[in-house]
């Protein structure tokens, strides 16, 4: 009898222990789960496609990683994504639809081990922000979108007015001549290098308000740099977003994002969140509105919540003064 007590409590343990599915965890870093490729739609006609390569300074060690955004212009809107977060989606989503997705123990579909050995391959050891920014051509807002758990959390803000000092100097890259300027944006301040041949006040991330295309970002602490890689005027590239559903059939189901709603958010909030992603990781579990535990020190399960977090940590945060 005390046997088969022991058996229940063990499987009762291994349920709250394995239900950290919405969201993984490797080498102290975090992933949302890839987003459902059936709501992916087409809004607009690109123009102008800007690739970037974006550095920055993972942690107080000062490792340097490297995403590779595109800066979309249409006829309508924009979009900042990354390109690196768009490849992992499509990877997995192509996994998943062949029964490449092995299972784990409760017979769910192991995700945490393919993102694992998606980030521990070499060809894909690459650190993806899951964010976009999106704006209408000409308007006076931007729509932000970061991913955590199994949901996208927005927020609606002006586009900033950030206040441009012009600076002597010119470079060409990528073969457009470009001239220097700066500004103080939120905390941090920024040298850009734009070029008015590309008449469109767009950059990577929210940097606008400058007579051309921004070509390279730099912050005056060397903890980010976005650098041109690549300019192109596509010919039949769609622009897209993702809906709430979905709009074409697939060979199975998606399970694991069912839900992957959008939700309304504030930048304080997404800002708590980003700074959980890096320094304690583990607490973003409750996004999904389950139940999620942990061994504790003396080895009983322990309710994993979204406590303060107390580290002083470096991190890379792009906005530190909300």
């Amino acid at each position: 009898m005390l046997m088969g007590r022991r058996v229940i409590l063990f499987i009762v343990l291994s349920l709250i222990c394995f239900r950290l599915l919405a969201q993984v965890h490797t080498d102290d870093r975090y992933w949302p789960m890839p987003r459902n490729l059936c709501r992916k739609v087409p809004v607009d006609v690109c123009k102008l496609a800007v690739t970037y390569d974006f550095s920055f300074v993972t942690n107080d060690k000062g490792e340097i990683s490297h995403d590779r955004p595109a800066l979309e212009i249409g006829e309508k809107m924009t979009r900042y994504y990354s390109t690196y977060a768009e490849k992992m989606d499509s990877i997995l989503f192509e996994m998943y639809q062949n029964d490449w997705v092995p299972t784990n123990r409760l017979g769910k579909p192991d995700w945490n081990n393919c993102i694992r050995w998606l980030w521990e391959d070499p060809e894909y050891q690459k650190d993806a922000w899951f964010l976009d920014v999106t704006t209408a051509l000409g308007g006076d807002k931007m729509l932000v979108s970061y991913r955590f758990s199994c949901d996208e959390y927005q927020y609606e803000e002006s586009m900033p007015l950030m206040q441009w000092e012009m600076m002597p100097g010119e470079k060409e890259i990528l073969g457009y001549h470009c001239n220097s300027a700066r500004t103080k944006f939120r905390g941090r301040e920024w040298t850009v290098w734009f070029t008015t041949d590309i008449p469109y006040s767009y950059g990577p991330w929210k940097f606008c308000g400058l007579p051309g295309v921004i070509l390279q970002a730099k912050d005056s602490k060397n903890l980010f740099d976005w650098t041109a890689i690549g300019i192109e005027q596509p010919e039949g590239r769609s622009i897209y977003e993702f809906g709430d559903v979905d709009v074409r059939q697939s060979d199975k189901p998606i399970p694991y994002n069912t839900g992957q709603l959008k939700k309304k958010s504030s930048r304080k909030e997404i800002a708590d969140y980003w700074k959980r992603a890096f320094l304690l990781p583990i607490t973003l579990s409750p996004l999904d509105g389950k139940d999620h535990g942990t061994w504790g020190a003396d080895g009983k399960v322990v309710k994993i919540t979204m406590v303060p977090v107390t580290s002083k940590r470096y991190y890379p945060e792009l906005e530190p003064e909300l």
